[in-house]
């Protein structure tokens, strides 16, 4: 399936000069890899990391029955425009990340635990990163609704990642989106241009 093919939403809060300059990145980088429909939810400018949790609950109550990548306004794209879509997935990752959450704490845990799957995707058991996942199942985004809004304020990535072992969450082994250096700080593990090989 094509990348373009997915209604993308991305989150920005757009509040400051430096979210606006994430807001052009975005619609820039969106257009030239050719979405045909692009959504810029603009997030509160409440501290993060809840200004993103909030985001991600309203995204995903918003567009409950629909299949949404939903991206954050930091990345960039690898260049991979082709994925195998999995009708029966609740979710699948185009950004992923070498790090795995931690079952009780809100913080990491070491390298994060995956699963065989398939030549291209793996199935992801504690992964760490929120910054480009389609989501696909109602039972899912439900899911992450709720543990969400129970575990506020803490960091998201975490709450989500305590899911994944009771759901079919897959990650593409070749990602299209990571974190980009320009747009951060260089705390984020960012996985740029290469077949990651989880196993």
């Amino acid at each position: 399936m094509k990348l373009q093919d997915l209604k993308v939403i991305y989150i920005c809060p757009e509040h400051n000069e430096k979210y606006r300059k994430r807001k052009a990145h975005m619609q820039t980088l969106l257009a030239n890899i050719g979405f045909k429909e692009v959504i810029h939810f603009k997030s509160s400018a409440t501290k993060y990391p809840q200004c993103l949790t909030l985001a991600t609950i309203e995204i995903l109550t918003t567009y409950n029955t629909e299949p949404i990548l939903l991206l954050e306004d930091d990345v960039d794209f690898t260049g991979v425009g082709t994925f195998d879509y999995v009708a029966d997935a609740d979710a699948i990752y185009f950004g992923i990340s070498r790090s795995g959450g931690h079952p009780h704490l809100n913080t990491h845990l070491g390298g994060c635990k995956v699963e065989p799957y398939s030549l291209r995707q793996v199935r992801v058991l504690n992964m760490l990163t929120t910054h480009a996942i389609l989501y696909i199942s109602t039972r899912y985004k439900n899911a992450v609704i709720d543990q969400l809004k129970r575990h506020l304020p803490n960091h998201s990535d975490v709450m989500i990642a305590r899911l994944q072992p009771h759901f079919k969450v897959l990650a593409n082994k070749a990602p299209s989106f990571y974190q980009a250096a320009h747009l951060n700080n260089g705390n984020h593990n960012i996985q740029k241009h290469t077949l990651i090989v989880f196993l």
